[in-house]
């Protein structure tokens, strides 16, 4: 799947859904980095606190989250 595939589909998606696809791909860019840092994939206690943190986070206020127009901005 191409990037413009990927992102017309993204953009097909429910603004809702957009901004937890999002989040997803955060955190798998987070989870990617981590593993080319440690070469294993181990959440220290305060990265897990952080991540819960966050999902927290976008679930008290998911229109805080960043839709897929600005997500495409970035890469």
């Amino acid at each position: 799947m191409n990037k413009v595939v990927l992102i017309n589909e993204i953009e097909s998606l429910p603004i809702e859904l957009q901004k937890q696809v999002v989040a997803f791909v955060a955190f798998l860019k987070f989870k990617n980095l981590r593993q080319q840092q440690t070469g294993d994939f181990e959440f220290t206690e305060e990265e897990l606190a952080e991540l819960e943190r966050r999902w927290e986070e976008y679930n008290d206020e998911p229109e805080s989250a960043m839709d897929a127009g600005s997500f495409r901005n970035l890469m």
